[in-house]
Formats: C-alpha cells, structure tokens, sequence
C-alpha cells in the first residue's frame, strides 16, 4: 500500500509505505553500537536486520536466530591501533566493512558491534553512518554516535583508514580523537603499549 500525504507545491512531500514514513529527506539504514555480550539483546530490541560483527582474530559471536546469515559480517582482527601490530585492522578490513553498508536495503537496522563496543564497532559504525547520511554531516554524526554509545572510543587506525576511504581530508580522524579523548579506554591504550 502507497498512500500519498500533504503533496503541495513547496510542501514536504510524504509517503507512507507499510509502518514507514518516507519524508522529504533520504530514508536511509539505521545503526547501533554495542558490545559482544550484549548482541543478542540489543538486536531484539533494536529489530535488527542485519550484524556486523569485529571480534580479535579466532573469537566467535552467537548470531540472533532473527538475523539471516547472509545479512551477518563477521571480521577478525584485533583493536590495534599500530598498523604493524599482528592483526591490526587493515584498509581492507574498512573497504569490506563499507562494502557491506553500500549493500543494505534503505530499511535495514544494523548492530554494529565488537568485543567492548567502544573500539572498532564506534569506529565502524560512524563511518557507516557518514556513508549512509553524507560526509558533510559529521557533526551530527559525532553526536549521533555519543549519544548511542556515550563510552565510544573510536579505533584509531580504523578511523584513518575510514578517513582515507570516504575522502575526508583528516576530519574523520580529529573528531573520533576528540570523541575518545577523555575515554579509559583512549588513557589504557596510551599506557599499555
């Protein structure tokens, strides 16, 4: 069913197509963050559609029975931020990652997640985000990511090779490193490398 709403010269147009509302703006996926314990729940409340899973290389999640195989990406590589480090995630790892969210369909809710759901997910899912939305946005961006996951400390050498890939000039990398700035996480890995 297709109804049209309110289709006045100059007026917002809408369409209502099942429970969603299409309006002047560009539907577009929707994502959150959360980590590896907490799969199974945030996709049942979130109606997941589809996962992206970055867990350290050998490490396995339970993927939600509602989630199809197909609509599952799963990447092993640790949350390394020297590019020579064993595992650490690699241009590729982001190219996939950012093939995989070129792919979704304009409904789709996605989990993005990793073992802590502050490193490599935040990382991966602003990208995401900025991909679906638009790289000129990335302020709201920023505080749509702080809001979905206040403790969000964005990987690094992701958001550089993200950076690289969605041609963004170094302001991907400057706000995640404002993001996680004041992050234990940001303080530990300074300290224990």
């Amino acid at each position: 069913m297709v109804r049209m709403l309110g289709f006045q010269p100059g007026e917002t147009s809408s369409i209502l197509v099942g429970a969603t509302i299409f309006t002047g703006e560009r539907v577009v996926p929707e994502f959150t963050v959360c980590g590896k314990s907490e799969v199974k729940k945030t996709a049942k409340r979130f109606q997941a559609t589809h996962l992206i899973t970055m867990l350290d290389v050998g490490d396995k999640v339970f993927r939600p029975p509602r989630i199809p195989t197909a609509n599952h990406l799963q990447l092993n590589f640790e949350d390394e931020e020297d590019p020579v480090k064993w595992a650490a995630p690699t241009i590729d790892h982001a190219k996939t990652i950012l093939e995989f969210g070129r792919s979704l369909p304009l409904d789709a809710r996605v989990v993005v997640h990793c073992f802590a759901g502050a490193c490599r997910s935040t990382a991966s899912a602003l990208a995401l985000w900025l991909q679906a939305n638009g790289t000129d946005r990335l302020g709201e961006g920023a505080a749509w990511l702080k809001e979905d996951r206040p403790r969000a400390c964005p990987n690094m050498l992701l958001a550089k090779h993200f950076d690289e890939l969605l041609g963004m000039d170094g302001k991907l990398v400057k706000v995640c490193d404002e993001i996680g700035a004041d992050s234990i996480n940001r303080w530990w890995k300074l300290n224990n490398q």
